[in-house]
């Protein structure tokens, strides 16, 4: 057995009970639930792709004009009819730079979608452990409710036999019908838990399964240089910082001018003289914004520090979580796993010592109080190593279990 909480054994429990049903794996539950928005995610994924793939500020512009002129003005009265057709071309990298523009904000994008999906599976790995705890608490109630039932019978024969007093009896009675209770709210929270696991996943939960934690988290694994490096968040603020290098390096060469080119056909009309037919040819320079150009590079310069800066809080933030995480995984992992007891034995001798007169109903009680708190302690260890797990793949960015790691990379292909 490893080394830590994640694999303790309850070793209160005499017999648990077996699922009533064949469990649902936590795999399986997270593959239902990304299936269900399998198809809308590949569209958004391959629209964002398009879009990237066509993207451009400015491109050749055409334009078709008519003229026709008229003059009735005495010997000078003449007709002219124009059609051009004119082509403005930009001399400028816009549309170059707005193309590589688009593919850093896709990859950005498609990085922030990955910590979408590890954050919406990471919420529903947190549901299902919920139900796996309140199903156990279930077993370990159910089980503490025969023992106090089976004790129960014990002493409503001695009652019966006049060797103990009722008042005993009504004791222990108050005590199992405590524990009923207790057992159908828990029982209530694990219908609450399946129901949603149900509505989240689009299948039928009625027990659920823990996958194994396949990662022993450890400094000498490079696990921290490991989320520095791949960790979403972090790489699409470093794509971001990219594309900003980009963007001042380029400054101020979108605004370069731009040349019209426009040619046409000319028919002129004077009714003293015979019809003329010809053509034209325009060519015009629009002159470039010297304040534009400066304007583009401050903004540029200055959405670089910010970027900067933003990716300098992201690491600190990101790394503290990490160390915050390891120090919790490190301090349950210290806790170890308990002596089991033989439950049966402190049963049968507690109630020896009841039937000698050594002990009174109030000790007896108490002992079978013990061993279910006991057994509720342990469950609560293990459900807190789940969870600190779970943390660390949220806060990693990256989901440890190699087989739901492999249902994302799939969803992402």
């Amino acid at each position: 057995m490893r080394r830590g909480c994640v694999g303790l054994v309850l070793g209160l429990i005499t017999v648990l009970a077996p699922p009533p049903v064949q469990a649902v794996t936590e795999p399986e539950l997270v593959a239902s639930f990304l299936e269900l928005d399998h198809g809308l995610h590949h569209v958004a994924i391959e629209a964002r792709r398009e879009m990237a793939g066509l993207a451009r500020v400015s491109a050749p512009s055409w334009e078709v004009r008519g003229l026709r002129e008229e003059s009735t003005g005495g010997a000078a009265a003449f007709t002219t009819e124009v059609l051009s057709l004119a082509v403005g071309l930009e001399l400028g990298q816009r549309n170059a730079i707005e193309r590589r523009r688009a593919l850093a904000e896709l990859a950005a994008e498609e990085l922030m979608h990955r910590a979408e999906l590890i954050d919406a599976v990471s919420e529903l790995r947190g549901l299902i452990l919920v139900a796996w705890r309140a199903e156990r608490e279930v077993e370990l109630r159910e089980a503490g409710l025969r023992r106090v039932r089976s004790l129960l019978g014990e002493l409503t024969r001695l009652v019966d036999a006049g060797e103990h007093a009722r008042f005993d009896l009504q004791r222990l009675r108050a005590l199992a019908a405590a524990q009923d209770v207790e057992l159908r709210l828990v029982r209530a929270d694990v219908k609450s838990s399946h129901a949603e696991l149900a509505t989240l996943s689009g299948r039928e939960v009625t027990w659920v399964e823990l996958a194994p934690a396949s990662l022993e988290p450890g400094r000498e694994d490079g696990l921290v240089e490991r989320v520095r490096q791949e960790h979403p968040i972090l790489a699409m603020l470093r794509n971001q910082l990219e594309a900003e290098d980009l963007a001042v390096e380029l400054a101020g060469r979108s605004h370069p001018g731009r040349i019209a080119l426009r040619g046409g056909f000319r028919r002129d009309d004077v009714p003293a003289g015979p019809r003329g037919e010809g053509y034209e040819l325009e060519l015009g320079y629009v002159l470039p914004s010297q304040s534009l150009r400066r304007l583009e590079q401050a903004r540029a310069r200055h959405d670089r520090a910010e970027r900067d800066l933003s990716l300098a809080h992201a690491e600190r933030h990101v790394t503290a979580e990490l160390e915050s995480a390891l120090a919790r995984l490190a301090a349950l992992a210290d806790i170890g796993t308990p002596d089991e007891l033989d439950v049966e034995s402190l049963r049968e001798g507690s109630l020896r010592r009841y039937r000698s007169g050594e002990s009174s109903v109030t000790e007896l009680a108490d002992v079978l109080v013990g061993l279910q708190e006991r057994e509720l302690l342990q469950l609560e260890v293990e459900t807190a190593a789940h969870e600190a797990r779970l943390d660390l793949d949220r806060i990693t960015g990256l989901l440890t279990e190699p087989r739901l790691g492999r249902l994302l990379e799939e969803l992402m292909e």
